[in-house]
């Protein structure tokens, strides 16, 4: 047997004993996947806080009040937040793709039709309900998912990643939208949302896989001496998924932990993603500011506040509930000083 021979030989004993081959890979499809879950819940926290850019032009075109245009942003949240743990049961069931790439259809047909739309309900059936539903169906639950079955090492640095979307998509769309805002309107911002989501679905299609054993992978630094065991999709249709999930709840439901959570992230994300995240804007073009100016404010403040905190509690060097319940004054009062600077600089011009 001549040495040419051992490496094929090597290759083929080593596929009989360890069916994945991620350890010996350069390069793992782990990361790829991350990137896209990444650049997906980025863009979602960019399609739903982007109606906080959207209000003033709405109402001045239509003559809307902001109760009439908070009504839509409400029902917006409620379903946002309803809608994860489903979303977590079909994508259990129907695949991750698939839940996605649904999600994503509706964010681009609730924001493309609100360009046609007349009346106040039309907001609230398109932004509040369709919308609300696409990005609570890829919200941070979808992160999760993925990262828990694609990573065995470096678990806790995506999950912080992934939650880190959130701030980022505001930083990077905010002012952008803005812009696009002041300079083609806002149905051209509304459509540019549109096709956005729709442009991130064969991306998803193409990349995303929802298990690695799917591919022959293992997840990415699992041991292949020690591989974890096969999982599959349930069984079932969407309503027995729906039914497992409001059994889930209903049990958890028994335990003080968890109205104690339920009652924190309550808090935590009707003041920052209800209240800051959607009357920042319009509250700071009432004084004065321009809405890319106040966009490009709000993005950085929640960027910031949203890292320093994640930052923390990983550390363990600062109470990191305590920090997330006062978000919200920390937000206000920025905004306050970034308005009062603002319109005295206005008075000495």
């Amino acid at each position: 047997m001549t040495w040419r021979a051992k490496p094929a030989l090597w290759k083929k004993a080593s596929r009989e004993r360890f069916p994945y081959a991620p350890h010996v890979a350069r390069f793992h499809r782990a990361w790829l996947v991350a990137a896209v879950t990444f650049l997906v819940l980025m863009t979602s926290a960019a399609f739903r806080s982007s109606v906080g850019v959207l209000v003033v032009p709405l109402e001045d075109e239509f003559g809307w009040s902001r109760s009439v245009t908070s009504i839509a942003v409400a029902v917006n949240l409620i379903l946002y937040g309803l809608t994860a743990p489903f979303a977590a049961a079909l994508m259990g069931r129907f695949g991750v793709r698939n839940i996605a790439a649904g999600a994503l259809t509706l964010i681009a047909i609730g924001t493309g039709l609100t360009t046609v739309m007349t009346d106040p309900w039309h907001l609230v059936i398109l932004w509040g309900v369709i919308v609300g539903l696409g990005v609570g169906a890829v919200a941070l639950i979808f992160g999760s998912l993925v990262v828990n079955r694609w990573f065995d090492k470096r678990r806790g640095l995506m999950l912080g990643v992934m939650g880190a979307a959130w701030a980022t998509g505001q930083l990077v769309f905010l002012p952008l939208i803005a812009n696009v805002i002041d300079a083609a309107g806002w149905r051209t911002a509304s459509w540019g949302i549109a096709i956005a989501a729709l442009a991130l679905i064969p991306i998803i299609w193409f990349v995303l896989v929802d298990r690695p054993s799917d591919v022959g992978l293992l997840p990415y630094g699992a041991d292949p001496n020690n591989p974890p065991a096969e999982e599959h999709n349930t069984e079932g249709s969407a309503a027995t998924a729906a039914k497992t999930t409001i059994r889930t709840l209903v049990e958890v439901a028994r335990h003080r932990t968890f109205w104690i959570l339920a009652g924190t992230f309550f808090v935590c994300g009707w003041t920052t993603n209800g209240i800051v995240s959607t009357h920042f804007i319009p509250a700071a073009h009432d004084e004065g500011m321009h809405a890319t100016a106040a966009a490009g404010l709000l993005a950085v403040v929640r960027c910031v506040e949203t890292d320093a905190v994640d930052a923390l509690d990983q550390l363990d060097a600062a109470p990191a509930d305590g920090l997330h319940g006062c978000r919200c004054h920390a937000l206000i009062f920025a905004w306050r000083a970034a308005v009062d600077n603002y319109g005295r600089s206005r008075q000495t011009i």
